[in-house]
């Protein structure tokens, strides 16, 4: 389908140069042989006048006193020397003629009835290998043909065409491969999307077969036995219910991030972030000291405002603690803020078991989890939306996520988030 759009994209590209360079080169074309046809027209009109004048002999020329030589009355030397007239009176005799390329009477004769015979006052006709343009002039005693060479203007245009022809087949070529080029690059963001999105689909449809098993199974189990009370089944029943509540839980994962990709705006105001981090550090006291965790300790800024979503912000604090918690056995889980002139930083830190470097990108993706050593020791497991969540929050408030980390010593996390300014 991509590789479909890809050569559409080209094919749309392609077509409207063509078109575009068509209707240039087109009117270029009209326009230089109007220019030529004027030109020609002039010099045609010259030659009428000229055939009025005493210095017939060289249209365009002027004799010098010494009789010998002739002085350039235009730049055009070759056109003028081609141009020449024939008078002739009301019974069609020719009474008057200037130097010309035609020697032959008999063929001026029939170069003079060819324009006859087209019954026009100007145009192009032919004799033999000759190809002339004319005017035609009536008058009370006669009619004044002027004729010059038109091949200077067929092989300018056809130059002319041979010369576009060239540049509109390079041109296409090179916008051909141009625009795979760049197709291929614009389509480049729509690929990773799609394959994220298979990707997604396909890690959320193996995280609810789990569940949906578990639920199926156990109310099999229970139909199986309809003697029993439910006291009898509360063992089922008991799967059932978590097993449908971690359902519950990655749905609305699912929903928040897909709300985050329809780049849905969240509402956001002034955010105390001191108040807000220590409320729910202290929210997680009776965790840690349930779990033996009490070596951290929270060392919060005072007067560090935001612009954010006061939920999502919690939320985010939530994840970090809580991932936190997962992946440590002993020592303790410290919470710190504090800020410069532009930002607020703050940074939670285990003494967990740690995350393998080239992991540490990974464990923001969607559905990602680590198998071995972090996953073993974590007492519960999770469905690796948490942390895709944290940077997604993160990245709606204009800040970053980012951790260090060292195996068995620990995992330190960044939420980089801009001041409230104001």
């Amino acid at each position: 389908m991509l590789q479909k759009l890809r050569l559409q994209l080209v094919l749309i590209n392609v077509i409207s140069l063509t078109v575009v360079l068509l209707v240039i080169f087109i009117s270029m074309y009209f326009s230089i042989k109007s220019q030529l046809l004027k030109q020609e027209e002039s010099l045609l009109n010259r030659g009428v006048a000229l055939s009025d004048s005493e210095n017939t002999q060289v249209p365009g020329y002027i004799k010098n006193n010494d009789d010998k030589s002739y002085t350039i009355l235009d730049s055009n030397e070759e056109l003028l020397a081609s141009l020449f007239y024939v008078k002739v009176d009301v019974m069609g005799a020719i009474t008057a003629v200037s130097d010309n390329i035609i020697q032959n009477k008999d063929n001026l004769m029939l170069l003079l009835q060819k324009v006859d015979d087209l019954d026009k006052s100007t145009g192009d006709v032919d004799l033999f290998d000759l190809k002339l343009s004319f005017l035609v002039e009536d008058r009370l005693d006669g009619k004044i043909y002027a004729f010059i060479d038109r091949a200077d203007r067929e092989s300018t245009m056809s130059r002319y065409m041979y010369t576009a022809v060239f540049l509109l087949v390079g041109a296409v070529a090179c916008v051909f491969l141009i625009s795979m080029f760049l197709a291929g690059k614009a389509i480049k963001p729509i690929r990773e999307s799609m394959e994220k999105q298979k990707k997604f689909v396909a890690d959320a449809s193996h995280e609810l077969r789990t569940p949906i098993a578990v639920i199926r199974s156990n109310a099999e189990m229970i139909m199986d036995s309809p003697e029993m009370t439910i006291e009898e089944n509360m063992k089922w029943l008991k799967y059932i219910y978590d097993e449908s509540k971690r359902m519950g839980k990655m749905t609305e994962d699912l929903l928040l991030l897909s709300h985050a990709d329809a780049k849905n705006e969240v509402p956001k105001e002034d955010i105390d972030l001191s108040r807000l981090a220590a409320d729910t550090y202290d929210s997680f006291k009776l965790l840690l000291e349930e779990n033996k965790l009490t070596d951290g300790k929270a060392e919060i800024t005072e007067g560090v405002h935001v612009y954010a979503n006061e939920f999502s912000m919690k939320q985010l604090i939530t994840i970090l603690l809580d991932n936190a918690m997962k992946y440590t056995k002993e020592g303790g889980i410290s919470v710190r803020l504090e800020k410069d002139d532009n930002f607020a930083y703050m940074y939670i830190k285990d003494t967990g078991v740690g995350i393998p470097a080239d992991m540490k990108e990974k464990i923001f993706e969607r559905f990602f989890r680590i198998d071995k050593s972090r996953a073993k020791t974590a007492a519960t497991g999770g469905l690796g939306l948490g942390l895709s969540i944290a940077k997604v929050i993160a990245d709606e408030h204009g800040g970053t996520i980012s951790v260090e980390s060292e195996l068995e010593k620990g995992s330190e996390f960044c939420v980089k988030l801009p001041l409230m300014k104001g």
